[in-house]
């Protein structure tokens, strides 16, 4: 007759055979416990039986029981224990993390193995990514200093955009020189200025030897104003220049530079033809003012203003 008994230190239920009566036995909880003695009462044929059974069938060490998933009675539960210990901490810090998750009882081993797997994987997949993009600023750099600025930009802007952490600190304003003056020479002034804003928002100190560049990145401050509120117009300084000539001429579009304010324009040009917004993701709205001439063919001058001052130009003479 089989012999039922329970851990005396969690309540974990057995039942055993009968020879194995006597003999000692660890539960899963750790507990070591002695099984209880079978009864003396076995009536004859039970006896044959048991004898028979004995016989046929070889005595089995006790049964080792697995970890409860459920901590014993009186202990807490351990921390690599918690699921959402294990998941954060994977995400937080995965060395860590597999390191709870082997600790952890409650999965299986091939689950431990396939998100080890993964992790290893993405690991891998991140690390080659990495290098590739460190291999393509290096790239960019010979490309420049063999003479093709063209190439040489094209990676540098791809990796501002989407590898910016590759460029060691002390790189970017090098990067960020290149790539706004080379957009400014092939005339993309607009492509230029999103580069000089982005580096003014990471906060990066760009120096050039063009004086438009240098005017792009370093906009005269608005005139002071005055007691009523109002901007004052700038005075007259001692040094005699000739007056830009009034209406759509290519003197009057010469005399407008970068930086000054729609009221200076206006009052070289008078009031605009046509005026025009857009919005640009990044850079703010940027507002296009238009002049135009009809006398034996078209004169047209385009100012382009940026948080009230001139950021662009353009002179068109068909």
């Amino acid at each position: 007759m089989p012999i039922s008994f329970s851990c005396s230190a969690c309540g974990k239920a057995y039942k055993v055979k009968d020879e194995l009566a006597g003999r000692s036995a660890k539960c899963g909880c750790g507990h070591t416990m002695t099984v209880p003695a079978a009864s003396e009462r076995v009536a004859p044929v039970e006896m044959q039986t048991r004898t028979a059974t004995a016989v046929a069938e070889p005595a089995v060490a006790p049964p080792r029981v697995t970890m409860s998933p459920m901590p014993p009675k009186g202990q807490s539960e351990k921390w690599y224990d918690k699921t959402a210990v294990v998941v954060v901490l994977m995400i937080v810090f995965f060395p860590v993390g597999l390191y709870a998750l082997w600790k952890n009882s409650r999965y299986t081993m091939k689950t431990k193995g396939i998100v080890t797997g993964i992790v290893a994987l993405l690991l891998i997949i991140g690390m080659g990514a990495q290098a590739a993009a460190r291999k393509n600023f290096e790239d960019a750099d010979a490309l420049w200093n063999a003479g093709n600025q063209t190439e040489a930009v094209a990676k540098y802007k791809a990796l501002v955009e989407d590898n910016l952490d590759v460029i060691k600190e002390a790189d970017r304003p090098r990067v960020f020189q290149r790539i706004i003056e080379c957009e400014f020479n092939r005339g993309e002034r607009s492509t230029a200025q999103h580069y000089i804003d982005k580096a003014k928002s990471l906060r990066l100190a760009i120096a050039s030897d063009i004086p438009e560049v240098k005017k792009m990145i370093e906009p005269p401050p608005p005139p002071p104003r005055r007691n009523d509120g109002r901007q004052a117009q700038p005075q007259p300084s001692g040094k005699s220049e000739p007056a830009p000539k009034q209406g759509v001429t290519r003197a009057t579009y010469d005399a407008i530079t970068i930086g000054m304010s729609k009221q200076q324009v206006i009052d070289m040009l008078g009031e605009p033809s046509s005026k025009s917004e857009t919005e640009t993701p990044g850079l703010g709205t940027t507002e296009m003012w238009q002049w135009q001439k009809w006398f034996v063919g078209i004169k047209a001058i385009t100012v382009f203003f940026r948080n009230g001052v001139v950021s662009d130009k353009n002179w068109t003479e068909m």
